[in-house]
């Protein structure tokens, strides 16, 4: 009898036990679950506002150096192409005057900006593409568009 009662103690023990054990591991397991729900939430909100950041930058940019292109007159030579996306591309024909003007923005306004060149692009259509981010600021695209233009016209 008394071994019989040990055994029940001991599994009521044990149950309890195991009982207290499982909900705290639950409720553990379910609060990480909603903590990372929230963290992803907030993730997804910050990248949201990112992508519109850049989205308004890409309109200020366009903005800029229409103007900017727009005071060379009808024959200039020069392109800014229609893309509606954080990469931007200004023709600038000739495979030197594309290497010399990305090294002088470089230089001169440390600009993060790439010449693309015959043979990859068409000869005649090289380009320099322009990459913008949601870190930019406002002030970086008229400074851009005040050095970039100028280099375009000594050209």
């Amino acid at each position: 009898m008394e071994l019989l009662w040990l055994a029940q103690t001991h599994y009521i023990v044990s149950r309890q036990l195991c009982t207290s054990v499982c909900i705290l591991n639950g409720l553990a397991s379910s609060f990480l679950g909603i903590d990372t729900t929230i963290l992803r939430i907030n993730d997804v909100r910050g990248r949201r506002e990112k992508t519109q950041v850049v989205f308004h930058f890409v309109r200020m940019f366009r903005q800029e150096m229409k103007r900017g292109l727009s005071s060379f007159g009808k024959g200039c030579q020069f392109e800014l192409l229609p893309s509606p996306s954080p990469i931007q591309a200004v023709i600038v024909p000739g495979n030197s005057s594309c290497i010399s003007i990305c090294k002088d923005l470089r230089e001169v306004g440390r600009f993060d900006v790439y010449p693309i060149r015959s043979p990859t692009v068409p000869k005649g259509k090289e380009r320099i593409r322009i990459i913008l981010h949601a870190h930019n600021k406002e002030e970086r695209f008229t400074h851009w568009s005040k050095h970039c233009c100028p280099h375009l016209k000594d050209l």
